[in-house]
């Protein structure tokens, strides 16, 4: 897990049955490249990077459209109290929907 990159002024929300809707990547940069919607308890993201942890391989999500993932929302604290969604962090894809 690439919990080491989080920013120490954030919050991260574990999310153990998301949906996401992929809906950029780049096979060649699984650093960077990758965004995505993430569906969560009724809640759903805007579009947001993507990070794929150790485990996830990038050959495991190009070509879905949707999966159902095991996740971590990055969040920062805003001024009004609202934590505003700003990455997500896959770590680990359980289910696949074809694109």
């Amino acid at each position: 897990m690439a919990l080491a990159e989080l920013d120490d002024n954030t919050i991260p929300i574990p999310v153990s049955d998301g949906r996401l809707d992929v809906r950029a990547l780049d096979r060649d940069r699984s650093d960077r490249g990758w965004y995505g919607k993430l569906s969560y308890d009724g809640h759903t993201t805007k579009r947001l990077p993507v990070k794929l942890a150790p485990a996830v391989a990038p050959a495991d999500l190009a070509g879905l459209a949707e999966a159902r993932v095991e996740a971590l929302l990055e969040t920062q604290p805003q001024a009004d109290g609202d934590l505003k969604p700003i990455r997500i962090h896959i770590l680990a894809i359980t289910d696949q929907r074809g694109g």
